[in-house]
């Protein structure tokens, strides 16, 4: 469920118990805890607001935290930057998470449909962007000191991620995408009659 094929956000919860939910026993029926400046406020889950994010201008935003980590003159300064650009990223994720949930919730939704078609075409993007600020990270003159605040396992995995990743796989990320929302509306699409009743596969 994520944008940049790196860490998900809280909403990703979410999305982990929403596939085997069903009926009223959804999301929608359910109160969740939204992180937000002023700190946490609860809110049912048909009440957090999403917005398409605007592709051109998270570009922008990426493309300057990689500048201000170039800049950083200090351990601290590179360590904000790295913060920003997570809680950047969540908030991001959160959005993506909120369509696929929906989406999951009911395939038929055209809006949701949609934004999701979107997204299957610019998650492999907006990973190649992310991986401009990954690169920058591991040639930090700070990596040892953040590596000792978040641990080395996770500049493990992000060299990982710049081993098996190239632009060149980016049509076909879009064209697995694709299908996997295929898929998942084909299997939302199942009846099955059962003792008098109709049932999709969940509710089986």
């Amino acid at each position: 469920h994520t944008l940049f094929g790196y860490a998900p956000c809280t909403a990703c919860i979410f999305a982990r118990s929403a596939n085997s939910l069903c009926g009223k026993n959804t999301p929608h029926s359910r109160t969740y805890v939204q992180q937000c400046e002023g700190g946490a406020k609860k809110m049912k889950f048909s009440q957090m607001p999403y917005e398409r994010p605007n592709l051109e201008e998270v570009k922008k935003d990426l493309a300057a935290l990689v500048e201000k980590l170039k800049a950083a003159t200090s351990y601290e300064e590179a360590k904000a930057v790295f913060l920003e650009k997570e809680k950047y990223e969540k908030h991001i994720h959160t959005h993506a998470t909120l369509a696929s949930v929906r989406h999951s919730i009911d395939t038929r939704d055209e809006f949701y449909s949609k934004e999701i078609d979107w997204m299957n075409e610019t998650r492999p993007v907006l990973s190649e962007m992310s991986l401009n600020f990954r690169k920058r990270m591991l040639a930090s003159k700070f990596r040892p000191e953040l590596e000792a605040k978040w641990g080395k396992h996770l500049f493990n995995m992000v060299q990982t991620q710049l081993e098996v990743f190239d632009e060149k796989i980016v049509p076909e990320l879009q064209e697995i995408n694709k299908l996997s929302s295929e898929y998942t509306k084909l299997m939302a699409s199942a009846k099955i009659e059962f003792k008098g009743e109709i049932y999709n596969l969940s509710q089986m």
